[in-house]
């Protein structure tokens, strides 16, 4: 009879397993890694990888998984910046100060001018998948495609010199009409004439500091200004993502496991400060690793989920007693619940919506 592993509870015994085999039932057990999600692991970065739970992409009802693989920088880049800035200045100086003047350039020192802007607006660093995290799909699993408008008020945008034109349209047209019409017939229709009224109001309250003058002035006959408000599109935000994990460790291994899952998602969220010779905490940083998030399905990606492009982590959230505080006869506690929050990197356009985003 296995050697047993007892957690003790308050009023709870649970029995587990401290040393199991590879499998029990056919079902696998953590450490051991095949089936679909053999592809994840061994390849050519040779980045570790850790799974939860333990039947994950072996168990008929565990074969949808999501993958969080942290992309750590190579230490190659991918610009030549410092070469094509040279390129350009040594173009430049061979063209002599008229060309320069001028701008008229050679053909390669444009070419080399845009392959600096390129390099400088691209990710200079080149990434390789750093660890893989292959997990159970959460309960709820949804994504927003949201687009942001401006409300636009035409009224305001064509400002004091549209009033003041009208004005002067509408005080041209009444000296046209003085010709057959009274004084008083006049002074009541300049004074019921909008843009009239409003313009001498304007000016009035310019000399005395009332900024709201000539909306009185309006309200006296009857009228208010019209904002003629217009919808304008500004673009589209970075899409976000969060993710609720609940862990109910199984065995002491995978009690292990899952505490490497939770370093990892924090290791790969945090910034690297480097001390130099003379500051002790380092001028830079290096950023926190950005993650490729995939569905997979029986070992491939689901084409019936939307895609994540690359993402950064902005909050790792663990709770270590979400239903009470409670934990095995060694401190592991028996239940965590870990959320993740992602913002994606990338804009999601019609040509990303057509691959699949």
């Amino acid at each position: 009879m296995p050697y047993k592993y007892v957690y003790y509870l308050p009023k709870i015994t649970k029995t587990m397993p401290i040393s199991i085999p590879t499998s029990i039932a056919g079902i696998s057990v953590p450490g051991t890694i095949n089936g679909p999600l053999q592809l994840l692991y061994g390849n050519k970065y040779d980045f570790t990888g850790l799974k939860y739970p333990r039947n994950l992409g072996t168990d008929a009802t565990r074969s949808h998984v999501i993958t969080f693989t942290s992309m750590k920088p190579s230490g190659k880049y991918k610009s030549e910046l410092a070469t094509n800035i040279t390129k350009i200045g040594t173009g430049v100086y061979q063209g002599g100060i008229k060309n320069a003047l001028t701008g008229n350039f050679s053909q390669e020192v444009r070419d080399n001018a845009k392959a600096l802007i390129n390099d400088i607006t691209a990710a200079d660093v080149e990434r390789i998948p750093h660890q893989s995290i292959a997990l159970y799909i959460p309960d709820t699993v949804n994504v927003t495609y949201g687009a942001s408008y401006d409300d636009i008020s035409l009224t305001e945008s064509l400002g004091k010199a549209y009033f003041l034109a009208q004005a002067g349209t509408s005080m041209i047209d009444l000296f046209k009409e003085g010709g057959d019409k009274t004084f008083e017939q006049l002074a009541n229709k300049a004074g019921s004439d909008p843009f009239l009224r409003k313009a001498v109001a304007d000016a009035v309250g310019s000399k005395l500091g009332m900024n709201n003058l000539g909306d009185l002035a309006l309200r006296g006959i009857g009228q208010a200004m019209n904002p003629q408000l217009q919808v304008l599109f500004r673009g589209v935000g970075f899409r976000t993502f969060q993710f609720d994990f609940v862990f109910t460790p199984y065995s002491k291994e995978e009690t292990e496991s899952v505490r490497e899952i939770i370093k990892a998602f924090k290791y790969a969220s945090a910034p690297k400060i480097n001390s130099t010779a003379y500051f002790s905490q380092g001028l830079f940083m290096e950023v926190p690793y950005p993650f490729n998030i995939q569905f997979l399905y029986k070992g491939k990606e689901n084409p019936y989920v939307h895609k994540i492009g690359q993402s950064v982590l902005e909050n790792v959230s663990v709770d270590y007693g979400p239903n009470g505080w409670a934990t095995f006869n060694d401190g592991s506690p028996v239940q965590i619940k870990m959320t993740l929050q992602f913002k994606e990197t990338v804009i999601v356009d019609k040509n990303r919506i057509d691959s699949g985003y």
